[in-house]
């Protein structure tokens, strides 16, 4: 599932055309914060999946194929590294907005 945040200009300073709408209607939008945090469950989500697939493989061998088992952990993985990726750009972001003067 896709989100998308949208860009609203809260603030008379800031470069743009439009109206200035008020903090009342910009309160209803999804903070980059929120955002972050759920995607983070569905990270810690892919990886108790994945650790729950190697626990069902350990316990009942027959039950689980080994496609599933490699499938789940390259999920986990992937999911940790895009966190890391975007986490990664959120902080060079925000070093390049106090650097610049």
């Amino acid at each position: 599932m896709i989100e998308s945040i949208s860009m609203v200009k809260t603030h008379p300073g800031h470069f743009g055309s439009g109206p200035v709408k008020p903090e009342a209607e910009v309160s209803g939008l999804p903070k980059f914060a929120d955002v972050f945090l759920k995607a983070l469950d569905g990270v810690s989500a892919a990886q108790n999946n994945a650790s729950a697939i190697q626990e069902q493989a350990i316990v009942d061998p027959d039950s689980v194929d080994i496609h599933d088992i490699t499938i789940a952990q390259a999920q986990a993985r992937m999911a940790v590294d895009i966190a890391t990726s975007v986490l990664n750009r959120a902080v060079q972001g925000w070093k390049d907005i106090i650097n610049t003067r």
